[in-house]
C-alpha cells in the first residue's frame, strides 16, 4: 500500500516538473529509532522514483529532552529546528540525486525576462 502510494506522489511530481523528495526526519521524542524500518521505508520511497534524504542520525548526538519544547507536547525547540535546517540546506545543496541549485537555474531560466511569451494568456 505505501508502494503504491508513493508511485502515485512520483507520478504526479514528475507530471508538474517537481522533484520528489522523501525525506526522513525523526521526532526527537521517538528516539531511538529502529533502524530495519528507516532502511525499508527509505528503500520503498526510493524504488518508487523519490530522491531520499535519511535524516535519521541527526539528533543521535543529543539527548531527546534537550531538543523537546517542555510545555508543548512533542514539538522541537530552536536548537533541533537549527540542526534540521542546516542538515536539509547541506544535502538540498550537494546531494547529486538532487542537484537543487542545477534544477533552480535550469526552471528559473525559463522564467528569464525575454523568454516569456508575453500573448500567452498565462
Amino acid at each position: 500500500m505505501v508502494a503504491y502510494c508513493y508511485q502515485q506522489i512520483v507520478q504526479q511530481c514528475l507530471a508538474n516538473d517537481a522533484l520528489p523528495v522523501l525525506v526522513f526526519l525523526p521526532m526527537p521524542a521517538n528516539l531511538p529509532l529502529e533502524r530495519r524500518q528507516i532502511t525499508e521505508l527509505l528503500q520503498i520511497a526510493s524504488n518508487s522514483g523519490f530522491a531520499t534524504v535519511d535524516l535519521s542520525e541527526i539528533f543521535s548526538r543529543y539527548r531527546p529532552e534537550d531538543l523537546m519544547l517542555h510545555d508543548k507536547g512533542y514539538h522541537s525547540n530552536a536548537k533541533a529546528q537549527s540542526l534540521v535546517a542546516a542538515a536539509l540546506y547541506e544535502r538540498l545543496t550537494t546531494d547529486p540525486h538532487i542537484q537543487l541549485a542545477a534544477r533552480a537555474r535550469r526552471i528559473g531560466a525559463r522564467f528569464a525576462i525575454g523568454s516569456l511569451d508575453t500573448n500567452s494568456p498565462h
